[in-house]
């Protein structure tokens, strides 16, 4: 067990690391069982499908997460929490700005540390960045806009008749 009694944080003093793009995470709070993380999402922001050994619970605080989790999908908005078990296929996607708030169990120690961790997809680590484009939901093609209509040529009023 760690000697510490408490800690406190202050995310303004915590420097935020992208583990995929548009994904940054602050460690709030790393204990010898628990980790807490903050997580802040750019709109439209994919997390790949993946596993980890750790519990993973979760609470929406802004915004709204598209979850999938073994097969299904779950839209969460503030207010709303989760809960993973360990071993657990998952993923999610933010069509919004969003911040959430994860707690793993133990510790995930690849998020000890300034730099993106990887991702295991179907057993294998996946660069967390390739991973994301991978995950990320197609774009719609885009469509040429349509042709402008020109307004009808507007008559001059009539003059008007002195009498």
């Amino acid at each position: 067990m760690a000697n510490w009694k408490i800690q406190a944080s202050d995310k303004r003093k915590i420097a935020p690391v992208e583990q995929v793009p548009g994904a940054f995470r602050r460690v709030m709070a790393d204990g010898d069982r628990m980790m807490i993380i903050e997580w802040t999402m750019k709109a439209g922001t994919a997390v790949p499908e993946h596993n980890h050994p750790h519990e993973q619970s979760g609470y929406v605080v802004k915004g709204e997460m598209v979850f999938r989790c073994d097969g299904k999908v779950f839209h969460l908005k503030p207010g709303m929490a989760y809960v993973v078990s360990g071993g657990t296929s998952h993923g999610a996607h933010f069509p919004v700005a969003s911040v959430v708030v994860d707690i793993f169990s133990p510790p995930r120690e690849d998020y000890r540390g300034a730099l993106a961790s990887n991702y295991t997809l179907n057993g294998e680590a996946v660069a967390a960045a390739k991973a994301a484009r991978k995950a990320a939901p197609k774009k719609a093609p885009a469509r040429k806009p349509a042709a402008r209509k020109r307004a009808p040529a507007r008559k001059a009023p009539a003059k008007s008749r002195k009498r």
